[in-house]
C-alpha cells in the first residue's frame, strides 16, 4: 500500500504511514459513527519534516525566493505593458475599420479646449462640475464670504433652524391641551 493509498474506513480507523526519506508524512484518518446516523470527523494531515538546511541555506533560499518574486513582478509589468500596446494597436485598427479616426481627433482636439477652459474658470476661484457650478479650493475667501452673506440675507443661517425648533420643542412640552400643542407643530412647519 503506498502512502496515499487508504483502506476502506472504519470505526475507530486510524492509520500512519511513513516513507523512507528523511521527510516523515503522518497521516490520520477517523470515523465515529453514531447511533442516530453517520458522523464523520476531519481528517488531519500533518508533515513533520527533518531538514538538514543550515541558517546559511534558508538565508540563500530566502534570496534565492526574494529574486523569484522578483522576477515574476517584472514578468507582470512586462506583461500589463505588452498588453496595453497590443490593445492600443486592436483599438485604432477597429476605429480605422469604423471611420472614427476623424471622430477620436475632434473630441481630443474639444477635450484640449475644455480642459483650457476649466483651467481659466479655476483661475476665477469656480469648478463647473455636471454643469452644476461650485467654488474651487483656490477661491478667494471675499467670494466664500459673499456667498455666505447672501445666503443668510435670503434664507437666513443653517442655526436658525435650531433655534426654531428647540423654541417649538420647549413650547409643546409645555402647552396645556393637545390642541394648542399642534398649533405650535402647524406655526414651526409653516416657516
Amino acid at each position: 500500500m503506498g502512502i496515499y493509498d487508504m483502506p476502506p474506513r472504519a470505526e475507530g480507523h486510524s492509520i500512519e504511514v511513513a516513507s523512507e526519506s528523511p521527510r516523515r508524512f503522518l497521516i490520520t484518518s477517523r470515523l465515529a459513527i453514531a447511533e442516530a446516523g453517520k458522523r464523520t470527523t476531519l481528517t488531519t494531515i500533518t508533515m513533520n519534516n527533518t531538514s538538514t538546511f543550515s541558517s546559511a541555506n534558508r538565508k540563500q533560499l530566502a534570496d534565492l525566493l526574494k529574486k523569484y518574486g522578483t522576477m515574476r513582478d517584472k514578468a507582470y509589468d512586462n506583461y500589463h505593458s505588452k498588453y496595453k500596446e497590443l490593445e492600443q494597436s486592436v483599438l485604432g485598427d477597429y476605429a480605422e475599420e469604423q471611420k472614427g479616426v476623424q471622430l477620436i481627433s475632434e473630441i481630443a482636439a474639444a477635450q484640449e479646449e475644455l480642459d483650457s477652459l476649466k483651467e481659466n474658470l479655476s483661475g476665477i476661484g469656480l469648478e463647473l462640475d455636471d454643469k452644476a457650478l461650485s467654488i474651487s479650493w483656490s477661491a478667494p475667501k471675499s467670494l466664500n464670504e459673499r456667498i455666505e452673506q447672501q445666503i443668510e440675507r435670503s434664507i437666513g443661517k443653517k442655526s436658525d433652524i435650531d433655534t426654531r425648533f428647540d423654541k417649538a420643542q420647549v413650547a409643546i412640552l409645555t402647552a396645556s391641551t393637545l390642541e394648542d400643542a399642534q398649533q405650535i407643530m402647524k406655526s414651526v412647519s409653516d416657516e
